[in-house]
């Protein structure tokens, strides 16, 4: 494991995945600062009555889903005045969840390495000096999970430190205790603390990113291609949520079983889930949990137990 993690640490595109995540999130508050200075001199009860007038006048003539997302805030909107609860005010806890989107992207550079670590092997015909040495197939198999995971850990903690850093140099490195709210599955309106809401939004991401990663890993190991790999974990990631919907319009039990369905959890914390009957977060935790276990077995029953051909 600690040479897998040698050989990934020195590679230079690692370190340029991170500078890359780094440059977008600098990026983001450079376009997003201008807005910020103008949207701090204003009145925010007026704004906000403005805004929640200008909505009920577009709800009517919206599409349907448009009206559901238009009606949520129009409620949030006036939970904010009638219980005098200001808008978010800038600071890095607030631009920590503004750049929370960016797991996205470091989730397909890993799904990147996912995919090289094991088919790459293969494709360079190194996997016969891999397996030679005096370590068994799984502690090589897992070594190289173990490593998978560290690097996302790494990219975490780089989204995480820079999103506060940057953010509080900035909008200042307060704003932990201010309120935030959001709509949950049920209709309800929660009131919750703006760290509360920052740790609980990375760590849903950090469920659906674990979980393209892994996959990606297992499909390596199986077809020992990396394209293959590659294509399945990005259609995963990006194309669930609009596959799961039309596949819910069939009416089929089935397909609340799918990974599509389960593998986005902010589901139940924000919106609303993809299919309306038998969605519960329990369910969705059995289910991932079930899939998880799958690719690991998958993966280990190919490369353990399967002859190696190069």
């Amino acid at each position: 494991m600690r040479a897998e993690a040698l050989k990934l640490s020195g590679r230079p595109r690692l370190w340029i995945m991170i500078g890359l995540l780094l440059a977008a999130m600098i990026a983001q508050a450079a376009f997003t600062y201008p807005d910020h200075r103008a949207s701090e001199s204003g009145e925010w009860r007026q704004t906000l009555a403005a805004e929640t007038a200008a909505l009920e006048g577009e709800i009517v003539e919206a599409p349907e889903d448009v009206q559901a997302s238009f009606r949520k805030q129009i409620e949030r909107n006036r939970y904010a005045l009638e219980h005098d609860i200001p808008p978010e005010r800038s600071s890095a806890w607030k631009f920590l969840s503004d750049t929370a989107h960016l797991l996205s992207v470091a989730t397909l550079f890993l799904v990147i390495l996912a995919a090289e670590s094991i088919a790459s092997e293969f494709h360079k015909g190194t996997i016969k000096l891999l397996l030679v040495r005096p370590v068994s197939r799984s502690k090589v198999l897992f070594g190289k999970y173990a490593v998978l995971l560290g690097t996302a850990l790494l990219f975490l903690l780089a989204l995480f430190a820079g999103g506060y850093l940057v953010g509080g140099v900035l909008y200042g490195f307060g704003g932990h205790d201010q309120p935030f709210l959001y709509t949950e599955a049920g209709g309800a309106i929660i009131e919750t603390p703006m760290w509360h809401h920052v740790l609980l939004v990375y760590g849903l991401r950090v469920v659906t990113m674990v979980m393209i990663i892994t996959m990606a890993f297992a499909v390596s190991a199986v077809f020992r291609s990396t394209t293959v790999a590659v294509a399945v974990a990005v259609l995963s990631l990006f194309a669930g949520n609009t596959v799961v919907p039309l596949l819910g319009l069939l009416d089929q039990g089935w397909v609340k079983y799918i990974l599509f369905a389960n593998i986005d959890l902010r589901q139940y914390f924000e919106g609303r889930p993809l299919i309306d009957e038998g969605l519960t977060l329990g369910f969705s935790v059995a289910v991932l949990a079930g899939y998880f276990l799958l690719f690991h077995l998958c993966a280990w029953l190919t490369f353990v137990k399967r002859d190696v051909q190069t």
